[in-house]
């Protein structure tokens, strides 16, 4: 019998590929380091709500639930249950609620969440934060986040967005006593959150699932606006654009019949500039948008909607410049929380505009109709529950950066209150 022969490992790391990496039974390896560069699975929201926690006599009423009541006292834990989650994971967030130009590249902006239970199984994570850890966190019902989820090597997925929903799940009715002993009528339901590790179906577990009532609260966070972000555009068309642009409207039907639709892109612009089948007024007009590297291709870009270029030129782009001799722009480029409405009111004319984001939507462009350097615009806002957020206003100004003045129009010098009025002499 051959004499066995142990050879230690050797200092340093190994790839996977060798033998020193490979498991021998009872053999305890160290060093070993895989080269995972593999981004982490997107997360999927299962749901995310804050809640007040139920009190000890709370019970379910089973009858049909009549018009939501919400509690006057909310308190904010949190609940968020993810699914696509790698095991080992933790989850990285920023809120558009507190910084609405939040970014995951601003170290400042990033803040981390690690769950407290995992279903193996089904790939599914819970997070839970009690009220203290929400002060932390700095959380309020109704919140809106971008959560994406980080494996051990470092691999963040994309981001989703998260709201905190206060009361959208509460479907059914509770009944406690409140502060004062009496008994009250709320709207909630029951929760159920996993803490711990949970095993493949039949596996053996160390996680327990934690029941409760859950109660419905407010949402009384007012949206900020980050105010570098709120820009005016103003778009100047000389009479030679225009006529580019009357150009492409007046043969349309041409260039549709040569493409298959009535928008083009630069290097089309291109080519259609040396069609020799296609009148000279239209390939001059062609000529001039592909000039000097697309420079005024680039202009009617942003015609129609004026937030951000897609690389395409069509109709609604340059009948705007036919039409106008300047087309003016209120851009909210992440200056919002998603799911704000707004309006823009010129407070020299009255004139208002009005628009709002999706639930899903950081960036909006605002057409606007003929202002005059001077005018003074009231920005005001709120978000899905009715928060008002407070007004921001500037002075019109199209030669100046972000088409905004140094003027705060809402800074008024106003007269002194006199008080009552003195009685006429009796």
């Amino acid at each position: 019998m051959p004499d066995l022969i142990i050879q230690p490992l050797g200092a340093g790391t190994c790839t996977n590929d060798d033998d020193r990496c490979q498991m021998q039974q009872g053999q305890c390896v160290d060093g070993c380091q895989s080269s995972d560069k593999t981004p982490a699975p997107t997360p999927r929201l299962v749901r995310a709500i804050c809640f007040d926690p139920a009190k000890a006599d709370a019970k379910l009423i089973p009858n049909p639930p009549p018009a939501p009541v919400v509690s006057p006292r909310p308190r904010d834990p949190v609940l968020i249950v993810l699914d696509n989650i790698e095991v080992g994971a933790h989850f990285e967030f920023i809120s558009l609620t507190d910084k609405p130009d939040a970014d995951f590249g601003t170290k400042g902006d990033v803040r981390r969440l690690d769950m407290v239970g995992y279903d193996v199984g089904n790939r599914r994570a819970t997070i839970v934060l009690d009220p203290k850890q929400m002060a932390d966190k700095g959380f309020q019902p109704g919140e809106r986040l971008v959560l994406r989820q980080v494996d051990r090597k470092g691999n963040a997925s994309d981001g989703i967005y998260v709201y905190l929903d206060p009361s959208g799940w509460a479907n059914q009715r509770v009944m406690q006593s409140n502060d004062q002993g009496q008994q009250v009528v709320l709207s909630g339901a029951p929760l159920d959150i996993l803490v711990g590790v949970t095993g493949p179906n039949g596996a053996p577990s160390s996680a327990a699932t934690q029941q409760l009532l859950g109660i419905a609260v407010q949402d009384k966070d007012a949206p900020q606006v980050a105010k570098s972000n709120v820009k005016v555009l103003t778009m100047k068309w000389s009479a030679e654009d225009r006529a580019v642009a009357d150009a492409l409207c007046a043969n349309v039907a041409i260039f549709k019949s040569k493409l298959g639709r009535d928008s083009f892109n630069l290097e089309e612009a291109k080519k259609l500039a040396e069609d020799q089948t296609i009148p000279e007024p239209l390939r001059n007009a062609f000529a001039k948008l592909a000039a000097s590297d697309g420079a005024l291709f680039k202009r009617f870009d942003y015609a129609a909607y004026g937030d951000r270029r897609d690389g395409i030129v069509g109709l609604p782009d340059y009948t705007e410049v036919k039409t106008n001799d300047k087309s003016l722009f209120l851009n909210l480029l992440r200056a919002f929380e998603p799911g704000v409405t707004f309006m823009l009111q010129n407070s020299r004319t009255g004139e208002t505009f009005s628009g709002s984001l999706g639930a899903g939507t950081r960036d909006v462009a605002l057409k606007l109709s003929y202002l005059e350097d001077g005018d003074p615009l009231i920005l005001t806002y709120h978000d899905a529950a009715g928060n008002w957020g407070a007004p921001y206003a500037f002075e019109y100004a199209a030669g100046c950066k972000d088409g905004k003045g140094k003027i705060d129009p809402l800074k008024l010098q106003l007269g002194d209150y006199p008080g009552a009025a003195k009685p006429a002499n009796p």
